[in-house]
């Protein structure tokens, strides 16, 4: 069985030996900012440099307009304080050895640029870089018409919102959501894209190399964005936010809340949600998302490592995939302090989904000798719960010491019924299936930072993950299933505990940054059928001791980072023992021409092995069609990826012309795959470790001002090339998976105007082919379409979308017209709204597509009943 590893107790010895600080040499420059209406200001950059122009330390004022420099530096020092808003302020200051505090009260004078920018050169930029962050100037981006956040974050150049509703910056997830400072939700980006209205929104920064603890961020920089959003003041210190009801035809409805509180000593928010629509809080893609295990780690090693677990919640299918949906949501954020020198952030998600499902679907499920062909109506009633509980707590002892304190649970229960009704080799088959799953994670972190001289700074952490999953399957068929009954029940459990504690030591000289790391991982996972004994039970461990040491530099025209891991493996599973040294390089150069054009490559290998699941000692059923087989795969096998990547960036803050390229490619040896054998109307696999698969990603986005016509043009390209090698009857198989998207647009942006529209078309083709039975699966999708939207009278908006959709595979199509609209009546001066809307229009009786998949050894081509559409009314409220 599992055994925990404690945890050393002299760590927590050294924790409270640097409680003391460094502090007796320290020197404190404390100040005020205003401007010449005596106002405070806010967010302004304060840096202190020295003889040699080189940076010492740096802060940003506070809400109060306050800042607060500590350097043990002596001599003639430059003090040069910059906002986006007023002139370059600087003044010369001698620290000496006897003075500790230097009082400063410093009145910024307004930038007189800012009119030689609008009168002289008549243009205005569409951002402006301070430093590491970028302004966006909403007035020249934002026509008016924005109702959410989301609406303002697709009109900024560099950033964009995937399908998943995860913000991106130069193709890169952002970290940090922040509200005027302060967490917002964590990585949980589609619960602010989609609730903080538009019309709170007072500004949006990009942050580059975000770090709130300066001694962090002055010794060796971050490799973290952050987005920050800036709350206009008229929504602030107050309780603000608004209800909405909504009802349509047939008994469709939405119940929806938003509660903030904004201030400067907290941020409270709660979100709440009742609905029938088919809108969703948040993508069933954030479940995995939810897990915050890898963010425990230390993210020196990490960049090391690949997740081996490839397996999938079944649940996570396409949102639009369903015949009906009825949501529960709720989500509470609060970020307080409630001492100076402590930080709480802590936010708890709920959301409990009940999802049909409908397809009529056409399989083959083959070998080399054999092949299934089913043709099945599949009808699926899920319900599911998924909770998301986060903490985080920062206490500073001492000015140049942080204590944090991390948890993170995840607890889940999600209950499957399906139907499947049809012919599998002529033959009629009906059976019923139920799966029942329930667990839980649960991550914690413990660490301390200090900063042991001006350009030194050590951290120790411990941490610990735990995660606990249970799955029951229960079958009935009026065929016999897997030569075994005409019914299954059975149950199995997958367990996975690791702990681990890591030392980094970070030193810079001039403007290179030296890091050294050390640690070690405790790591074991059961997966076994609770009908077997204890004695039964195979524990997988595999332990490992690492030492790191990196090189880089962040400053210049050319950039790079140059890292090695060397890892010592202790690998144990059914009686098998085996001591394996890995090494693990990393190296990065960059090629930075300005603040926003760059290009970088980037080379890692990384290594990961066999987890429990994987490494099955028993066979088990998988669903009504698929055995699993007891794993022949070798757990002392590493499995080795080599990951390349290339990328290109340039953002005009003037034209806002942006072009955005990335090439990834990711080749991993040894990973686990599956040998597939039909007998019967089954499919049985076993898996085992396959020679290579490899993935090629390339991405390409285009976007330009066409300023005579007040139009946008963006254009997203790209081409993904998968193979991966599964075998057929121990018969190596090579499959080929190609993927195309080409999504050109125009966008208008006439400020205030009774049209603005959007028009272009969204084409996706996906190919696999399998070498050894040469079986080919295609599959296309043509959507061309036009969103209008605009004012139309003094407190009348619309907006109209309208998409085309063609479907279709080897052999079935399907297109249909997608309509949807809203009319919204809202007078400036009430609190209340109203409108008119639908969804889907044309197609509320029912709706069809079609779609090809190929997954392992098999193909379909299915037809997937959706949502119809509805037309209802609403009314909403702010407060």
């Amino acid at each position: 069985m599992l055994k925990a590893n404690p945890l050393a107790i002299f760590y927590i010895i050294i924790f409270l030996s640097f409680s003391s600080g460094f502090s007796q040499t320290e020197k404190r420059l404390k100040g005020k900012l205003l401007d010449i209406s005596n106002d405070t200001i806010i967010g302004a950059s304060v840096v202190l440099k020295n003889s040699a122009n080189e940076i010492i330390t740096y802060t940003i004022s506070d809400e109060k307009g306050n800042f607060e420099l500590i350097t043990t530096a002596t001599g003639t020092n430059t003090l040069e304080i910059s906002h986006i808003s007023y002139a370059l302020y600087t003044e010369i200051i001698n620290l000496v050895e006897t003075e500790i505090s230097y009082p400063l009260e410093i009145v910024l004078q307004p930038n007189s640029n800012e009119l030689d920018e609008v009168v002289i050169q008549g243009r205005k930029t569409i951002a402006q870089q301070r430093g590491d962050t970028l302004r966006y100037n909403l007035n020249v981006l934002t026509t008016g018409n924005e109702q959410k956040l989301k609406d303002i974050i697709e009109k900024l150049p560099g950033l964009e919102i995937d399908e998943s509703g995860k913000i991106k910056s130069e193709g890169k997830v952002i970290e940090n959501l922040l509200v005027d400072g302060k967490p917002f939700f964590g990585d949980n980006h589609k619960i602010a894209t989609d609730n903080l209205n538009a019309k709170m929104i007072k500004g949006v920064d990009l942050i580059q190399n975000y770090e709130n603890f300066s001694a962090v961020k002055d010794i060796e920089g971050s490799e973290e964005t952050a987005l920050n959003i800036q709350i206009k003041e008229e929504y602030q210190g107050k309780p603000t936010g608004n209800i909405e009801a909504y009802g349509a035809y047939k008994e469709r409805y939405r119940f929806h809340t938003n509660l903030f509180s904004f201030a400067k000593t907290h941020n409270v928010s709660f979100i709440g949600d009742l609905n029938n629509t088919g809108q969703q809080p948040i993508s069933l893609l954030d479940f995995l998302q939810m897990d915050k295990s890898t963010n425990i780690k230390n993210a020196e090693d990490e960049i090391s490592s690949i997740n081996t677990n490839s397996n999938l919640p079944s649940f996570l299918f396409d949102n639009d995939n369903r015949t009906k949906q009825q949501s529960k949501f709720g989500a509470l954020n609060a970020v307080f302090t409630p001492f100076k020198n402590v930080a709480i952030d802590a936010f708890s998600i709920l959301d409990i989904e009940n999802i049909n499902s409908e397809q009529f679907s056409s399989r083959e499920y083959f070998s080399q000798n054999e092949t299934i062909y089913s043709e099945e109506l599949i009808q699926d009633d899920n319900d599911f719960l998924i909770n998301q509980t986060n903490i985080n707590i920062e206490y500073k002892p001492v000015t140049n010491g942080l204590l944090q304190y991390a948890l993170n649970y995840n607890p889940h229960k999600n209950e499957f019924y399906t139907t499947i009704d049809g012919e599998v080799d002529a033959k009629q088959q009906n059976t019923v299936q139920k799966i029942n799953s329930k667990g839980y994670s649960l991550g914690q972190n413990l660490g301390y930072t200090t900063r042991l001289a001006r350009n030194k700074l050590f951290s120790v952490h411990a941490f610990s993950n735990v995660g606990r999953e249970y799955t029951q399957l229960y079958l009935l068929s009026n065929q016999i299933l897997f030569d075994i009954n005409d019914s299954i029940n059975q149950q199995t459990k997958n367990n996975i505990e690791e702990s681990g504690l890591y030392s980094k030591y970070t030193q810079r000289i001039k403007n290179h940054i030296l890091k050294f790391n050390l640690g070690y991982v405790w790591q074991e996972s059961e997966f076994y059928n609770t009908s077997f004994s204890k004695d039964s039970i195979n524990t997988n461990s595999q332990n490992y001791g690492y030492a790191g040491t990196s090189i880089e530099k962040k400053e210049g025209f050319f950039q790079y980072k140059a890292l090695l891991n060397l890892r010592n493996y202790e690998l144990s599973y059914q009686q098998k023992n085996e001591n394996t040294w890995l090494f693990l390089p990393a190296l990065e150069s960059k090629l930075q021409f300005s603040e926003r054009h760059y290009t970088s490559f980037k080379y890692t290998r990384q290594t990961g092995f066999s987890v429990a699941e994987q490494l099955n000692a028993f066979s088990y059923a998988i669903d009504y069609r698929n055995f699993r087989l007891a794993s022949v795969a070798e757990n002392q096998i590493p499995i080795l990826n080599d990951r390349f990547e290339f990328q290109y960036f340039y953002l005009n803050l003037y034209s806002g012309t942006q072009v955005f390229f990335n090439s990834l490619y990711n080749e991993s040896k040894n990973y686990i795959g599956v040998n597939s054998e039909v007998v019967g109307s089954y499919n049985y696999s076993t898996t085992l470790n396959t020679p290579y698969k490899s993935n090629w990603i390339n991405t390409l986005r285009f976007q330009t001002r066409i300023k005579p016509l007040k139009v946008i043009f963006k254009t997203n390209l790209e081409y993904t090339r998968n193979v991966f090698n599964n075998y057929v009857s121990a018969i190596q198989n090579k499959a080929i998976n190609k993927r195309y998207i080409i999504k050109p647009s125009l966008t208008s942006y006439y400020k205030d105007a009774w049209l603005n529209y959007e028009l272009g078309v969204d084409y996706e083709q996906n190919n696999t082919l399998f070498e050894v039975t040469q079986l080919e699966n295609r599959g296309r999708k043509l959507s061309p379409f036009i969103n209008l939207k605009g004012v139309f009278a003094q407190y009348w908006s619309y907006c109209l979308n309208n998409a085309w959709s063609f479907y279709k595979t080897e052999n079935i199509e399907r297109d249909f017209y997608q309509l949807d609209f809203e009319v919204k009546y809202h007078k400036s001066d009430s609190k209340f709204s109203y409108w008119l809307s639908g969804e889907n229009i044309l197609n509320i009786s029912s709706t069809e597509i079609v779609e090809a998949n190929a997954l392992q050894n098999s193909i379909s081509r299915n037809v997937i009943y959706r949502m119809p559409g509805y037309i209802g009314v609403g009314a909403s409220y702010d407060f």
